[in-house]
C-alpha cells in the first residue's frame, strides 16, 4: 500500500491528470518483479525462490496473489 500511495501522489505531483492504465500495469509488474529479485533473496530463498524447500510454489503463489489483487482493484474502480 505504501508504494501504491507514493505512486498516486507522485503521479499527481509530477505529471498531473488521470493515471494511464498502461502506467498502472507497468508499475504493478515492476513491484512484483522487485519482490522476486530483492525480497525473496533477502529471505534466503534466492532469485525466483529457487532455494526454497517448496520449489517454485511460493513464486507462483505470489504472482497469483498479485494478479487477483490487481484484477479486484480494476473491477472495484470500474464499478465506482
Amino acid at each position: 500500500m505504501g508504494l501504491a500511495v507514493s505512486f498516486v501522489l507522485g503521479w499527481d505531483l509530477l505529471v498531473g491528470g488521470a493515471i494511464s492504465p498502461i502506467w498502472v500495469r507497468v508499475y504493478g509488474v515492476a513491484t512484483t518483479v522487485a519482490s522476486v529479485f530483492f525480497v525473496y533473496p533477502s529471505l534466503g530463498s534466492g532469485i525466483f525462490v529457487l532455494h526454497s524447500p517448496d520449489g517454485t510454489k511460493a513464486l507462483i503463489s505470489s504472482l497469483a496473489n498479485h494478479l487477483f489483487f490487481g484484477v479486484g482493484l480494476a473491477i472495484a474502480f470500474t464499478i465506482t
